[in-house]
């Protein structure tokens, strides 16, 4: 541990009493040794762990991206209601090759209306969705999921993981 470790438990440790709201022998024991406690395992896991296979500046931008395609298909959910709806199981496959954003990825569909993520395997994502009920060829339609539900989430996924400096 350094200086700045030292600073960071000690600004910690105020946080802590703050919130508490009363200074207590028991409560600045208690907040130093949660305060140490979260800088030794963030030094041990994230400082001197393994480095990741992505670019985490380039993560920075993909929750502003989620939040516009969960708009998106809010209003393709509100489309939906007036129709006929049809809930169809289906299998995409992703180009990511970082379990980490894999998980990502499969996590983002679900936070999208009319999909939820049930199951990942390698790099099959299997899902269950909603569309309008039309006769439309299975294969025509995992392709309009593929475009519908990862959108330009695996494309910034994409340029993370190509880019994996940190």
């Amino acid at each position: 541990m350094n200086r700045n470790s030292v600073y960071i438990i000690t600004l910690l440790a105020v946080v802590w009493v703050v919130l508490h709201e009363s200074v207590t022998v028991s409560i600045v024991l208690s907040g130093a040794a949660v305060s140490f406690s979260c800088v030794w395992m963030y030094i041990k896991s994230i400082v001197s762990g393994p480095k990741p296979d992505y670019s985490v500046v380039k993560l920075l931008a993909y929750p502003l991206l989620l939040l516009i395609q969960a708009y998106i298909s809010g209003v393709s959910a509100i489309r939906l209601v007036f129709f006929s709806v049809k809930p169809e199981l289906i299998e995409i496959k992703t180009g990511l090759s970082s379990p980490f954003l894999r998980a990502v990825l499969t996590n983002s569909i679900t936070l999208t209306p009319v999909s939820i993520a049930l199951d990942l395997k390698g790099d099959v994502i299997t899902i269950l969705w909603l569309r309008r009920k039309i006769d439309v060829p299975h294969t025509l339609c995992v392709q309009n999921a593929n475009r519908l539900l990862k959108g330009g989430m695996e494309k910034m996924l994409m340029k993370a993981q190509n880019g994996r400096a940190i």
